[in-house]
């Protein structure tokens, strides 16, 4: 199996973007995206014209988010994003569909941000209430939407 440039890029361009969900001043949602287009143009079969569309609507909810998020709510980011890396990778691994891996992204940074709870250096919020779901919401939704998307590009040209 021989992989074109643009897929190796893809790849390439997908770890990074791994990596740096975990820096709070990069936003790595753009390099998720761009290893979706560059895994797209290197001929994958499942990348299509509506693939495009809705991976970059996302990534301009997430920028935007972003915009709007205050600066001093970037706690407990690793446990949010290590949870929506691994659910992402489970969840292809359970069935090799995107929906699949939204899920249960979605279901490790709640679970990531469950754990981060129970530290020591952590805000004392009950998971049930409305303060948990604005802060996993404001970590976790571009956690989701960058880890998925580098999954799927990798997914795509593999």
């Amino acid at each position: 199996m021989t992989l074109s440039s643009l897929a190796i890029i893809a790849i390439v361009l997908a770890t990074v973007s791994a990596a740096l969900l975990f820096v709070p001043r990069v936003p790595s949602v753009v390099l998720s995206y761009t290893s979706l287009v560059c895994a797209g143009l290197s001929g994958a079969q499942y990348i299509t014209t509506q693939v495009y569309i809705y991976w970059a609507v996302a990534t301009a909810i997430v920028l935007g988010l972003r915009v709007l998020q205050p600066q001093s709510a970037k706690y407990g980011r690793g446990y949010i994003c290590g949870g929506a890396l691994t659910g992402a990778l489970l969840g292809y691994l359970l069935s090799p569909t995107a929906a699949s891996m939204i899920l249960c992204s979605a279901l490790g940074a709640f679970f990531g941000g469950a754990a981060y709870m129970r530290t020591p250096r952590s805000p004392r919020m009950a998971i049930n209430s409305p303060r948990f779901l604005s802060y996993l919401a404001a970590q976790g939704l571009p956690a989701v939407v960058s880890s998925v998307m580098a999954a799927i590009a990798v997914m795509s040209v593999l």
